[in-house]
C-alpha cells in the first residue's frame, strides 16, 4: 500500500524549496520507512539538508542520522527473555531506557550542501560516510 503518490511527495519537496525551509526531520514511522527512498533522493536533488533516525538514511544521502543503537537493545531484549525463561516475572522486571545511541555522519552530503560541520560533531560520529 502506498501511502503517498510520488506526485505528492515531489509537491511536498518543491513547497519546501519555495518557503526556503532550512532543513528535514524525518522520524521514525512505518510510512517514513516506506518511502525512504524517495524522501532520499528528493533531499539529494532539492539539497535539503535532513535529519533521520536510522542508519540507511545517512547512507542514503541524508546529512545526519541520530538513533538507538538496535544491537545494544537486542542484547537487552534477550537479558529480558532469558530472565523470564527462568522464571522471573515479566511484571517484575525493570523498564531500562536506551543508553547508547549512535551519530552517523555523511561527509559527502555536506560537501555537497556546502555545510562545514563542527570538530565537535564529527567527534562524537559513531560513523562518518565518506
Amino acid at each position: 500500500m502506498d501511502f503517498l503518490a510520488a506526485d505528492e511527495l515531489e509537491s511536498v519537496f518543491e513547497q519546501m524549496v519555495q518557503e526556503r525551509v532550512d532543513g528535514l526531520v524525518v522520524d521514525h514511522t512505518p510510512i517514513a520507512t516506506q518511502i525512504q527512498e524517495r524522501v532520499s533522493h528528493l533531499v539529494a536533488r532539492h539539497r535539503l539538508p535532513a535529519i533521520a533516525d536510522g542508519v540507511a538514511y545517512s547512507e542514503g544521502g541524508f546529512l545526519l542520522s541520530y538513533s538507538v543503537d538496535m544491537i545494544e537493545l537486542m542484547r537487552k531484549a534477550a537479558g529480558y527473555v532469558d530472565k523470564i525463561l527462568k522464571g522471573a516475572k515479566p511484571a517484575e522486571l525493570p523498564v531500562e531506557l536506551a543508553s547508547k545511541f549512535n551519530l552517523i555522519v555523511n561527509l559527502r552530503t555536506a560537501k555537497t550542501l556546502g555545510i562545514k560541520l563542527p570538530q565537535a560533531i564529527l567527534l562524537a560520529a559513531h560513523l562518518i560516510i565518506e
